[in-house]
């Protein structure tokens, strides 16, 4: 019954514990819910990224779409992120025959406010990937009478506010679209 240790040292030896079993199981279950928080936001921002991203790609193939029923070059204009602004993007036809977008004369089919609900810290401009620089904008990108993308080529850059998640909105020469994670 004797460990042989004089009883002021068995006490010592006592109060020497680690964590016990259930202790490093609530630890842990905290731990996970405080991760599975945390991840949630982070994440949101890549989805909404994402999410923002496929909503313009539906938008560039109604524009081409609008070209080929109307009959008329039609497009799709991007006001890029700038000062309070996180960007917009409009589908329009060109009613004027000018090749551009005007707030006056051209018919406008769809209006997408990006920076605003779920999408509200997405940023939205043109894209040179050839280049790897923003192009100009405010911009269009024009589809003809029978749905072809008119010279220059572009592509939509979408990020989150902070710039640390982007999609590529691509669109082709025939106007087939894709949304990429980097440019091709």
């Amino acid at each position: 019954m004797g460990t042989g240790l004089p009883l002021a040292q068995r006490g010592a030896m006592k109060s020497i514990q680690g964590l016990t079993l259930i202790e490093m199981i609530v630890v842990l279950a905290v731990l996970g819910v405080l991760l599975a928080i945390g991840s949630r936001f982070i994440q949101s921002d890549r989805i909404a990224v994402t999410q923002a991203a496929q909503i313009i790609g539906a938008q560039v193939n109604r524009a081409r779409l609008e070209a080929i029923k109307q009959n008329t070059v039609a497009g799709l204009y991007v006001a890029s992120a700038s000062g309070a602004s996180a960007g917009e993007v409009k589908v329009f036809a060109d009613t004027n025959t000018n090749n551009a977008y005007d707030a006056g004369t051209d018919k406008v089919v769809s209006n997408v406010p990006i920076g605003q609900g779920d999408l509200g810290k997405v940023r939205v401009e043109l894209w040179d990937c050839s280049a790897g620089a923003a192009g100009t904008t405010p911009g269009t990108l024009l589809f003809n009478q029978r749905g072809i993308m008119q010279p220059p080529a572009r592509s939509i850059r979408v990020r989150n506010s902070d710039s640390s998640a982007f999609r590529y909105v691509v669109v082709s020469s025939q106007g087939r679209v894709r949304v990429l994670s980097a440019c091709p």
